[in-house]
């Protein structure tokens, strides 16, 4: 595991583990992020994080 994909991990998977959020904004600027699942639980939190950045979501649900 890369350095950014684990700041990203840590953030998403312990978030009372804040990381360093301008290299998280830095490592996350002008991506596309799909999440499945964004409707409730674990995806709708992720996309909720997530919107906090400069990304564009692409939120599936069924």
């Amino acid at each position: 595991m890369n350095t950014r994909t684990s700041v990203l991990t840590k953030y998403l998977l312990f978030p009372y583990r804040q990381p360093d959020k301008s290299a998280l904004s830095h490592y996350l600027q002008n991506k596309t992020i799909l999440i499945t699942g964004a409707s409730y639980g674990t995806g709708e939190a992720v996309a909720e994080r997530l919107a906090d950045y400069q990304v564009r979501l692409i939120k599936l649900s069924g």
